[in-house]
């Protein structure tokens, strides 16, 4: 009989719950897994904070929530809630221990966790990679995270992934995690291309009456973007740059694109909204209409200025952004 995957947390401080989720991974990589565990876990709750878009992935059945920063998109705090019952629903495992009664975590690991006290009755106890949360004596939550202490949601530092900086009508400079910068110039062909990002996850050619014209896509899903060639020349012409989310017909398909777009020294990011955008850019830009999505998703509008075209949900995010010359 097929062992359940998720039939115990495996907390390993700093890292995540061993086998399953990471610290750092991104919010589209962590809902694969669930999917791949859809047998196993029958709900998966995708909320985002309004104000902040910050997302969480919250596991009733495992009472667990998965918290992702609001700009990169990658799991930053693991939680455990330990509330309401005096036993987890699944087995907690830590240091090859397994528990199945929160005090007993409480009287093994009283002497391991620095106590500061958030009020009279609930104390945050730190631990390397590791904060416990106790309400009035009783264990209220797990939290596991990297570091000393519980990292604040904004400002956190970027994560080790590639950076875009798009300047409009000139270049795109990638920036990779060891510090170097490497343009990738309009006109490159495909081995230059695949020599700075490495391959594609997918080609993808565009429909055309002209067959032998055909453009075609390099599509980068891990890194949130899509590479578009011209099917004469081969030289790259367009790229498309998406935002990820979670009220856009594509959340889910591609991780979020880390990119930085300079306009007039303003600074364009996947979380600035359009009406600020728009006072960024100089002069009225030029409605290029609407696209519908089936299966209930809102239309979005299009909008473009020279050498960007912004695709605005009702929101007034940005769900993707195609930039050419």
């Amino acid at each position: 009989m097929l062992k359940n995957k998720m039939d115990s947390l495996h907390v390993i401080p700093g890292k995540g719950l061993g086998g399953q989720f990471t610290l750092g991974m991104s919010i589209t990589k962590a809902i694969n897994k669930f999917k791949n565990l859809s047998t196993k876990i029958p709900e998966v709750q995708v909320v985002e904070e309004i104000e902040t878009k910050r997302i969480y992935l919250i596991v009733p059945d495992c009472r667990i929530k998965l918290v992702f920063d609001e700009l990169y998109q990658k799991l930053i705090i693991i939680e455990i809630n330990c509330t309401e019952c005096e036993a987890p629903n699944i087995l907690i495992v830590f240091k090859s221990q397994m528990y199945s009664n929160y005090q007993e975590i409480l009287n093994d690991l009283e002497d391991s966790f620095m106590p500061n006290y958030l009020d009279e009755n609930i104390i945050l106890e730190t631990y390397h990679g590791m904060s416990i949360i106790r309400d009035q004596g009783k264990l209220s939550k797990i939290l596991i995270h990297k570091g000393n202490k519980l990292p604040e949601i904004q400002g956190i530092q970027m994560p080790k992934i590639n950076e875009y900086l798009v300047y409009l009508n000139e270049k795109i400079i990638v920036k990779t995690p060891n510090g170097k910068s490497i343009e990738l110039a309009w006109g490159s062909f495909p081995e230059t291309v695949i020599e700075i990002l490495g391959p594609p996850d997918e080609l993808f050619y565009k429909q055309s009456q002209n067959v032998q014209s055909n453009d075609y896509f390099y599509n980068y899903f891990s890194e949130g973007f899509d590479l578009m060639f011209d099917g004469n020349s081969n030289q790259l012409k367009k790229a498309i740059l998406y935002t990820n989310m979670p009220d856009y017909y594509l959340f889910n398909e591609y991780d979020r694109c880390n990119f930085k777009l300079f306009v007039n020294e303003h600074l364009v990011n996947p979380l600035t909204k359009w009406d600020e955008i728009i006072e960024i850019f100089e002069g009225h830009p030029k409605d290029e209409g609407n696209r519908r999505y089936p299966y209930g998703f809102e239309p979005t509008r299009y909008f473009s200025f020279k050498g960007v075209l912004f695709e605005v949900s009702n929101s007034g995010y940005i769900g993707s952004i195609t930039i050419s010359l």
